[in-house]
């Protein structure tokens, strides 16, 4: 198997994040969550910015210049205030944590969220993440990898998601 490395991602990779964005939404609606991406979620315009935070990486087969994105997220250190308020649960504290966002996946190559979390697991040991309640697939990852729900929140567009969280001490 190749070695996979995780690198932040710059904006020459955008028209290729874009369509590998527009095929996990087909994917989605093929499997039963015609819900959680619509059309444009996230936006161009969420994802330029998230790059040009800094904050936005891409997986890609190791010393390959011409590797296609395996994967891409977004790693966010400090308090997002998409999580500030939980309903009909409660997280499982309150220690500073990072939040994965805008998870996607080229399907190139399997257990792409392993990669993704081992690579959070070494700025935190606290991580929150969130999911469409229509995303079993996702849903069925994260419990397999630990992490606990926690609730539900409230995105900015009104929009409920199911919140998770791992915590390793």
């Amino acid at each position: 198997m190749d070695e996979i490395e995780i690198v932040k991602c710059d904006l020459s990779y955008l028209d290729e994040l874009i369509k590998i964005y527009e095929n996990a939404r087909l994917m989605m609606r093929n499997s039963g969550n015609p819900n959680q991406r619509k059309t444009t979620d996230p936006s161009v315009e969420t994802i330029k910015n998230r790059i040009i935070s800094n904050h936005f990486y891409i997986g890609r087969y190791k010393k390959d210049i011409s590797s296609p994105i395996l994967f891409a997220f977004a790693l966010i250190d400090g308090i997002d205030p998409t999580y500030t308020n939980i309903y009909d649960g409660k997280r499982l504290n309150n220690e500073p944590y990072m939040t994965i966002h805008s998870l996607v996946s080229s399907f190139i190559i399997k257990n792409t969220f392993s990669y993704i979390l081992n690579y959070a697991l070494k700025f935190t040991k606290n991580i929150r993440i969130d999911t469409h309640q229509d995303n079993k697939i996702m849903q069925h990852i994260l419990m397999k990898n630990g992490f606990k729900h926690c609730g539900t929140i409230i995105l900015a567009n009104g929009e409920t998601r199911l919140a998770f969280q791992l915590s390793v001490k």
